[in-house]
C-alpha cells in the first residue's frame, strides 16, 4: 500500500469526526443542548489524531521527504499545505476554548462553537481535498521505494506513541448518538 493511501484512510476517519461535529453544531444551533463531554471527546480526538498525528505525518514526513526527493519546484504547493495546517490549528484552538467554556457552564459559548465548527470543518475538508487531489499524487510520483519504506517505519513508530493517547475508540459511540 502506498503511504498516501494510509493518509487517505486517516482522512476518512477525520471526515467521520467532522460529520459528528457538524451534527453537534446543528443541534446547538437549533437550541438543543449537547453533552459537553461528547464535545470534549471530539476535541480530544482532533488534538491527538488530527493535530499530533495526521498533520505531523504530512508535515514532518511526507512534505520533508518529498522536498528531499527533489520536488523543490513544488515549493508553493508545500508552503500552501503548511499554511493550511496553521489555519486549521488556529480554528481548532478557537473551538477548543469554546468547548472548555461550554463545559464550564457558559451557555453563550454555544455560539462560538457553532462558528468555530463552520470554519474548522470547511477549512479541514478543503485541505483534505487539496491533499488528495494535488499533493498526494505528486508525492506518489516522487517518493522512491526506499524513502517510502523509511516513512512506513516512522509512521509505525508514531502510531505506537499516538495509540497510547488516542481517543479514536470514542468515535463509534459518538457516531451512534449523533449520526444514526
Amino acid at each position: 500500500m502506498k503511504i498516501t493511501r494510509r493518509l487517505k484512510e486517516d482522512h476518512e476517519t477525520i471526515r467521520l469526526m467532522l460529520r459528528i461535529l457538524d451534527e453537534m453544531s446543528r443541534r446547538l444551533q437549533s437550541g438543543a443542548d449537547v453533552n459537553p463531554e461528547h464535545l470534549n471527546d471530539v476535541v480530544e480526538f482532533a488534538e491527538v489524531f488530527v493535530n499530533r498525528s495526521h498533520q505531523r505525518r504530512e508535515e514532518d514526513l511526507i512534505l520533508a521527504t518529498t522536498e528531499e526527493a527533489g520536488t523543490r519546484g513544488h515549493a508553493g504547493a508545500l508552503a500552501a499545505l503548511l499554511t493550511e495546517h496553521a489555519t486549521i490549528r488556529k480554528h481548532f484552538g478557537d473551538l477548543r476554548e469554546a468547548v472548555a467554556a461550554y463545559k464550564a457552564g457558559d451557555s453563550k459559548a454555544r455560539f462560538t462553537i457553532i462558528a468555530s465548527v463552520r470554519f474548522y470543518s470547511s477549512i479541514l475538508a478543503g485541505h483534505m481535498d487539496t491533499s488528495e487531489n494535488d499533493f498526494y499524487p505528486r508525492a506518489d510520483l516522487y517518493l522512491s521505494k526506499d524513502r517510502e519504506e523509511e516513512l512506513w517505519h516512522k509512521f509505525e513508530e508514531e502510531e505506537a506513541i499516538i495509540n497510547k493517547e488516542d481517543a479514536r475508540e470514542k468515535l463509534p459511540s459518538l457516531k451512534r448518538v449523533y449520526l444514526e
